[in-house]
């Protein structure tokens, strides 16, 4: 069964008349129910079977058997966006979708689209503020392109004024999850590719990921079971996580699966892209969201934004996906919204999001205060998922390992892994050792199975012989209470080899590099190759559109600094 078909037919009537969407405007709203999304979607799906016929007809008929056709989106969110990207999932569409990152240059849209096949086609589908990106890739594209707006569908139904008893709990269900849970797990899923969505290219370019409709639909039941309990009751704020990105897709799944509500600020047309400014004014709203999905940048700049002593008790849930969150950001997120459950996810895109949870508001204190590894708990798996440490060291067969706090790479197999890479001109073959996809993160289980990530295994530095975790010493540094934030990272140095190196976001006046060098002096701190052997004081980290801090830039920046090497 494809995901289409799943979200046509799995609201029933008692919630077609929820509101699926909700466009906040001033004091009031304006609403969309399901009912009236499901026949939006039909529409879509007959709108997008003209387009390709009216575009491609000539094309099809002469087209060789190798020839595909991609829907490419290139938009912020919008109910429209996800609307048709679902309608294209289906088999009668005849054309693979796949989601453009919206922060991409024109070159990089170019170049994630290009195929080695000129029969090749593409529909590029574009959002308002994207019409001259889209009309500029498609000269640079070598095969047949269209490019043509998203259409607009949706029709909103009447103003209303929320009454202040519509603020509602996401953690109390109106009707059976379980029994929903367990239902849409037996359907007969397909494992056909439904989507692809491109990695935040971290370490390399972007990848084109495929994703099944069976993947996608599991990882998103994963969001109805605990800790996260999405449910009728959800209300998810759609502006904080882009469709581009596999969490925001698979959350958006979710709370359709859950017949919960997204919340746009602003009326239709308007920008939907992340402000911390509007979505501090979204939560002061008579229909407030009760539900964030943030990555830590964006907490951090929402928190610039706020009142002192401002907080939001009708917030139930905040889920944190791209990196971990500091003890730091999650006081911050504890004093700011009494009331929510903070969740951290471990995720990636090649497994159709999140592969465990970890309820930081309930567990954190019965945690290990000291470990004999520097790691970020991460929780455990939902049932449908598998994860495996191996030794790094015994590749390429896999040798797992069983003790507590030994690392490894970690390892995950399921229905949730993707059919593989993607590219035009042909289908890379997925990156696995027998069942098993290996993450290159590198991770230890405690006593109790929960999992604790590490960073990436190529996030390492090797100086005078030793190896240090970029992550422990990141981990350290940012105890101190000037330091916002920071990134550890390895710069040449003649002597050895590789020289640790840490750029700092600080805050307040005072010398924050003098301070922190003196904090690493202290005994039993950092050891001695471990601490930073230079330091750089920075207003910013670079990130991509992920939120994950790009290394790499850092290097480029501070490559000629070789002469300014810290005495520690």
């Amino acid at each position: 069964m494809e995901l289409s078909k799943i979200l046509l037919q799995r609201r029933g009537a008692d919630l077609d008349d929820n509101p699926y969407a909700v466009h906040q405007i001033q004091h009031s709203c304006r609403t969309i129910s399901y009912k009236h999304a499901k026949e939006y979607l039909v529409q879509h799906q007959e709108w997008l079977k003209t387009s390709i016929f009216d575009s491609f007809e000539e094309r099809i008929t002469h087209a060789s058997p190798d020839s595909t056709i991609v829907i490419a989106y290139l938009s912020n969110n919008s109910p429209d966006l996800f609307l048709s990207v679902i309608s294209a999932t289906s088999s009668c569409v005849r054309a693979l979708p796949a989601l453009i990152n919206t922060r991409w240059t024109v070159a990089e849209v170019g170049q994630a689209l290009q195929s080695t096949n000129s029969n090749d086609m593409t529909l590029l589908l574009y959002g308002p503020e994207f019409r001259e990106t889209a009309e500029e890739a498609s000269r640079i594209i070598a095969h047949f392109v269209v490019s043509l707006p998203i259409p607009s569908l949706v029709r909103l139904g009447p103003i209303i004024v929320p009454e202040s008893d519509r603020r509602r709990s996401a953690t109390t269900n109106d009707y059976d999850l379980n029994a929903c849970i367990l239902e849409l797990s037996r359907l007969p899923l397909s494992h056909d590719d439904a989507l692809i969505v491109f990695t935040s290219g971290t370490t390399s370019g972007p990848k084109g990921v495929r994703l099944s409709h069976r993947a996608l639909v599991m990882q998103a039941l994963a969001k109805l079971q605990p800790p996260c309990r999405y449910s009728s009751k959800t209300v998810m704020l759609a502006t904080t996580v882009p469709f581009f990105h596999v969490g925001g897709l698979s959350s958006i799944l979710a709370v359709w699966l859950a017949g919960g509500t997204l919340i746009f600020p602003g009326a239709p047309g308007m920008s939907s892209k992340f402000d911390p400014s509007r979505l501090l004014d979204s939560l002061s709203h008579a229909l407030p969201s009760n539900t964030l999905v943030m990555v830590p940048a964006m907490i951090f700049a929402v928190q610039k934004e706020m009142q002192p002593g401002e907080t939001f008790p009708y917030v139930d849930l905040i889920l944190i996906g791209g990196q971990s969150a500091s003890n730091t950001t999650i006081d911050f997120l504890t004093e700011t919204y009494p009331n929510a459950r903070v969740v951290q996810t471990y995720a990636c895109t090649e497994a159709a999001s999140s592969m465990t949870f970890f309820d930081v508001t309930a567990e954190r204190s019965c945690l290990v205060q000291s470990l004999p590894l520097a790691g970020d708990c991460v929780g455990v798996t939902p049932r449908h998922v598998r994860i495996s440490i191996f030794d790094a060291t015994k590749q390429p067969s896999l040798e797992a390992v069983e003790e507590s706090y030994t690392p490894g790479i970690i390892g995950t197999a399921g229905a949730h892994v993707m059919n593989g890479y993607w590219r035009r001109g042909g289908l890379n073959p997925v990156r696995r050792f027998e069942e098993w996809y290996l993450t290159n993160d590198l991770g230890f289980w405690d006593e109790e199975n929960r999992l604790y990530f590490c960073g990436r295994a190529n996030d390492v530095i090797r100086t005078g012989g030793e190896t240090v975790l970029a992550s422990e010493v990141e981990r350290i540094l940012a105890m101190h209470p000037s330091v916002v934030e920071c990134a550890v990272f390895a710069l040449p140095d003649e002597r050895f080899g590789e020289a640790v190196c840490c750029a700092l976001v600080c805050s307040g006046s005072c010398p924050c590099v003098s301070e922190v060098r003196k904090f690493c002096a202290k005994e039993g701190t950092l050891a001695g190759y471990k601490r930073p052997r230079r330091l750089f004081e920075v207003e910013e980290l670079p990130r991509n559109s992920s939120g994950k801090i790009l290394k790499f830039l850092l290097q480029e920046r501070f490559k000629d600094a070789g002469r300014l090497r810290s005495k520690l």
